[in-house]
This record gives structure tokens, sequence and C-alpha cells, in this order.
């Protein structure tokens, strides 16, 4: 489907002229949908040409670059919106802890070493002997030195001693209020989970909410949090709410469209229907259809797939009217389906976390694998100079062992497909090579990657992968748990993507998620226990 296709003339202005911003951003949304990212860019430079100042603009154009894989200016982008955002005090939470997570500040250099040589007891004692020295005569060295202190204590899982810290802090009237504190706070209560902490944290985290709403920040984190601890206090109802309400927040954040969008921006301009009727489309926003124009109304029922939609199209006599009257007239002619998107054979996205600063930021990116025809039954091998990019020597070595586990399972499992599979040498990228990759979390899609080669079947473009590879036999490799998969997850979403395959020891933790909405978990991700079933997955399609 080309552009010239699918815009009405009147549509094809330069969009910096079109005053109503908020249509803009609604038609940038609904042509991400439809996989239309280079019209998507447009939309999205004229947005910035036209509304500098936008937030919302600034981050729909990071969202078109990281669905076109131009990685660098997407960080570019995230990086520029955390620093013209509205303040946020809270630190990260504490799965993403480490010892980086720490303030940089010289008093607590040592604590952080310590943290390296992974003697946490003794860091915590450091940042507490000096919260003691600080206390009078710097107020701010000593706020940092026991935030620090239960940050050490929570991932120590102490979290009775991370309370303490805390609410000692809170009795300084300096304090009592103080948002970093309370942010902190919140999250230990809710670790905790009695009673008692449950209902303080509730009273905490309604409080920085409304306090936040004043200064006009919407702290989708904390809606999550919220709606978390309303559901362990029993307040079904309420929780209900809060967690639509989450989900909804999450969607304006992430551009992705609703059928409200949709039927507003097909209304004046062609979108094919049947490709509409593709895309998970929430209806909530959308007014009752009586109240509706007819167009919309009829869009409206032809995207659920209802036949009163003909009628309604039929009223009309413009063209637009009579081009979605032609495609839902039923024609003997059977016309073929749209092709799937497929990446190349060996190309496969990962889902990846990069951390600005301390704060994490999932995203999207490739790997690929090739192979280079040799002299027959010389192959069968990765060069250990045939491994490109910026790679730990952890990952480096992962990668060698991914590819041995790999070809022997290929060849238990696909005998007739990997008959020639010695015929040839293999080369593995991983790109972004102005930042190093490390961790084992790319197992699974260098796997996939491997496989994709092996069996000469491509990949589709709209499934991610994360998880660690475990061999177990030259024909089982098991999917182990993987770090900030709620990152990863909402790096998915962001990429309008199908699916992201996860390894089933995460799952428990992303039901628990007040990072992600779990309605998004649901819609977004399949979790795999091993690599038969995450191949059954993956390539059922091709």
């Amino acid at each position: 489907m080309t552009a010239a296709a699918d815009r009405t003339p009147d549509l094809a202005t330069d969009l910096a002229t079109d005053e109503d911003h908020e249509a803009q951003l609604r038609r940038a949304r609904v042509l991400l949908e439809l996989g239309l990212v280079a019209e998507a860019e447009g939309c999205a430079v004229a947005l910035r040409r036209a509304h500098p100042e936008s937030l919302d603009a600034l981050s729909l154009f990071a969202k078109v670059k990281h669905l076109r894989g131009e990685l660098s200016q997407a960080i570019a982008c995230w990086a520029e919106l955390r620093t013209r955002s509205p303040s946020d005090a809270s630190p990260p939470p504490p799965g993403t802890l480490g010892p980086e997570g720490l303030p940089r500040r010289e008093h607590l250099e040592p604590a952080l070493e310590m943290l390296r040589q992974r003697r946490p007891l003794e860091a915590r004692a450091w940042c507490l002997d000096v919260a003691a020295r600080t206390r009078a005569d710097s107020p701010h060295h000593y706020k940092q030195a026991m935030i620090a202190a239960s940050w050490i204590a929570e991932l120590c899982g102490d979290l009775a001693a991370a309370r303490e810290a805390l609410e000692e802090l809170g009795a300084e009237a300096a304090f009592a209020a103080d948002e970093e504190r309370l942010h902190s706070l919140v999250r230990v209560y809710h670790e905790l989970g009695t009673p008692d902490a449950v209902e303080a944290a509730v009273r905490v985290c309604r409080h920085l909410i409304d306090g936040l709403a004043r200064r006009g920040v919407e702290k989708l984190s904390l809606i999550g949090m919220l709606a978390s601890l309303e559901r362990r206090a029993g307040r079904a109802d309420v929780a209900g709410e809060l967690e639509g309400q989450f989900l909804g927040a999450m969607r304006r954040r992430m551009h992705r469209a609703t059928l409200e969008d949709v039927v507003r921006v097909a209304a004046r301009e062609y979108l094919p229907i049947g490709r509409l009727r593709e895309v998970p489309l929430p209806t909530g926003g959308l007014p009752p259809p009586e109240d509706l124009p007819r167009r919309e109304r009829a869009i409206a029922f032809a995207v659920r797939g209802e036949p009163t939609a003909l009628a309604l199209f039929a009223q009309g006599d413009d063209p637009l009217d009579r081009r979605y009257l032609a495609e839902l007239t039923p024609s003997p002619v059977r016309r073929a389906s749209r092709p799937r998107s497929e990446h190349a054979i060996g190309r496969v996205l990962a889902a990846a976390v990069y951390h600005l600063g301390t704060r994490p930021k999932g995203f999207l990116h490739e790997v690929a694998a090739y192979r280079m025809r040799t002299t027959a039954g010389a192959g069968g091998v990765l060069p250990p100079d045939e491994i490109h990019g910026n790679l730990t020597p952890e990952l480096r070595a992962a990668v060698r062992s991914a590819f041995i586990s790999v070809r022997d399972y290929a060849r238990a499992k696909f005998p007739a497909q990997t008959g020639d599979l010695d015929d040839y040498v293999y080369v593995y990228k991983l790109p972004k090579e102005d930042e190093q990759s490390g961790g084992l979390s790319a197992g699974l899609p260098t796997a996939l990657a491997f496989l994709s080669v092996f069996l000469q079947r491509p990949v589709p473009r709209d499934v991610a992968s994360s998880g660690a590879l475990v061999c177990e036999a030259h024909d089982v490799i098991a999917i182990g748990p993987i770090g900030e998969a709620e990152h990863k997850v909402r790096a998915a979403y962001h990429g309008n993507l199908r699916s992201l395959l996860l390894p089933l020891a995460n799952r428990d933790e992303l039901e628990r998620s007040t990072l992600v909405p779990r309605a998004i978990t649901h819609e977004v991700v399949r979790f795999v226990a091993d690599l038969d079933h995450a191949v059954r997955l993956v390539f059922a399609r091709s």
C-alpha cells in the first residue's frame, strides 16, 4: 500500500500547517499501527517543526526512530525527553539496582566499591556511618546516605531495615515530605505487604500522585503501584478503575492507537478495513454509535465486522464512502491476503535494556547470522573472528556456545533440512557498536538467528525475544530467566510488536508488575520454557 494510494488529495498538504496538534498525533498513531512508518515519520517531522516545544512530538519522533532501527537517534530523543520532562525524583526500582544504582557522590564512593566487591553489609554500614557524620552539617549528604543505606538493605532482602532507614529520615522535618524518600518508602511498604504497610503505602502513593498532578505530571509507575496496593487491600473495584487508568495512560505514552483514533482518521482518509481488523484496538473512549456522524459510525461497525456498515456507507455519495463500500462488498474474485512481513533470513529482533544514567529504558535491536559457502564438509563452524560487534567477552563466549548448542539441536530436530550445514562457515553480527553489549539474555534471539540460517526460514518482523540458553542435552535447550523483563515488555509494546517471547520463569514477576499493565503482558508476551516451544511459535508462520 503506497502513500499515494491511501491518502486523499486534501490530506497531501504539509502537516505543519495543520493547527490541530492532537489530530496530527492521532493520525501518526494510526499510521504506525498499520505499519506505515515512513508516512508516520513525515507526520513526526512536521509536528516537531510546527510544535518544537511539544514533548508528545518528540516522543513520537523517538518512537518512529525506534521502529526504524535508528537507535542512536531514538536514544538521543529519550535522553532529551528525560532532560525536558518535569523532574522525577524517584529512585529506580530495586530489581534494576546494582552498584551503579547508588547516587554518584564522592562521600559514597567507598560504599559503591564495596558493592562491586559483593560486600553489601559493609557498604550499608559505611552509608550509615556517613549519615551519622553528616547529619548536623550537611543535610543533603545525610539524605543521600540514608536513602543509599535503604537501597542496599532492599538489595539484601532486609525490608525491615530499609523501612527503618527511610522512616528515621522522615523523622527530620526537612525530609518528611521529600519525594525521593516517599517514592522509596512506597516501594518498601509494597514489598513488605503487611496490612498496615499496604494501607500506609496507599496513603503515601495518593499523596505523591496528587502532588505531581498539581504540577501537571503523570507518573505511570505510581498509578500501577497504587492499583496493586488497592488490590492487595481487597478493594477490587478501586483497583480495577486504576488498572484501566494505568493501561490507558500507557497506551497514550507509547502512541498506541485506539478505536476512536482509527474511526476519526479513517473518516478523513482511506484506510484499508481489512488491515484495521488485524490491529488489536481497545474500544474505550468512543462515543455511542448513535452519537457518531454517519461515516464514523460506519467505520466503527466495519472494523468490528458488523454488516450494518455496508448500508451506512451506501447512504453516502463521497468518493471515500464508495471506496469503503467497494472494499466491503462481497466479490466473486477472492483477493489474495496481505503477506506477512518477515525479516531476511538470519535477522531477528532482540529485546534489550539501555541505561540512561541509572534509569533503564527498554528497546529493540537486531541480531543477525549469515553463512558463507566453503569446501564441502569443511564448514559447520563459527570462527572467533566472525563474531562482529561491540560484545563483552562474556557475551562473545555465550554466542560461540549458543552456536554449538543450536547446531547440535538443529541436526537432531531437523535432519532433513540441515544436511548441508557443514558446507558453510557462519557469521554473527550484533549492531549498535557505539555501546558495548553484554549479558546472557541475547541467547534466545541468537539461537533463533542461527536456526533461521540453518533452516533457511525467515523470522517474522513483529516478533522479538529475550532469554538465556541452558543446554541440557544435544536436543534439549531450556530458556532461563532474564533481568529487567518489565522494561523489555515495554519495549515490545512501544515497538508495536505482535509478540515477545520471554522465559516462563519470568511469568510471576510480570504478573505482579507495577511497571507494565497486566493487559499489556497478556496481549504481547508469550512465555516459553524451552527452545522447542519458541521454534513452534516463531516458525509456524513461515
